[in-house]
C-alpha cells in the first residue's frame, strides 16, 4: 500500500486508460482506451492487451480557456458553473468614490472636479477618469 491508502496498482490506473492527453488552445482532448476501460469496469485482470491499442479509443472534447494573471495561469473548464471571480477591490474603491463625488456635485456641496480634487488631495485628471468610470457612468444614466 502507498502512503494514501490505495494499492499501488491503482497509481497504474490512468497510464492504461489514457493513451493521449492533446492540450489545445480552446480544448483538452482525452483519448480513452476502450477495451481497457471496459476490462477495468468489469474488474478483470488484463486491462493492457496489445489488440486495445490497436481499437478507436474514446475521445472526451472539453472546451478550456486559459486565464493569465501576472505569472499565474489557471486553465478554466467551460460549461461549468463557475464560482463568482473575487471582486476586484481596486475597482470597488474606484466605484464607491464615483458615487459619492457624484453626489457631492449633484447636491451642490462641491461645485466640480477641482473641488473634489482639493478636498480629497487628489490630481484632477484621476478624480475625472474616477467619475467616467463606464459602468458608474451607465448606471448614473439609468438612475435618472
Amino acid at each position: 500500500m502507498c502512503e494514501s491508502g490505495l494499492p499501488a496498482s491503482q497509481s497504474e490506473i490512468v497510464p492504461s486508460l489514457v493513451r493521449r492527453i492533446t492540450v489545445g488552445e480552446n480544448q483538452i482532448t482525452i483519448e480513452i482506451e476502450e477495451e481497457a476501460l471496459a476490462d477495468r469496469l468489469l474488474d478483470k485482470e488484463d486491462y493492457s492487451t496489445s489488440e486495445a491499442k490497436n481499437r478507436r479509443p474514446i475521445i472526451i472534447e472539453v472546451p478550456v480557456r486559459f486565464h493569465r494573471r501576472g505569472v499565474e495561469a489557471k486553465l478554466v473548464v467551460l460549461g461549468r458553473h463557475q464560482p463568482a471571480p473575487e471582486p476586484d477591490a481596486n475597482l470597488v474603491k474606484a466605484l464607491t468614490r464615483a458615487h459619492e463625488w457624484f453626489g457631492r456635485i449633484a447636491s451642490g456641496e462641491a461645485k466640480g472636479l477641482g473641488d473634489i480634487a482639493s478636498a480629497e488631495r487628489l490630481c484632477r485628471t484621476y478624480v475625472t477618469r474616477v467619475l467616467s468610470l463606464p459602468s458608474f457612468h451607465q448606471r448614473s444614466r439609468e438612475a435618472s
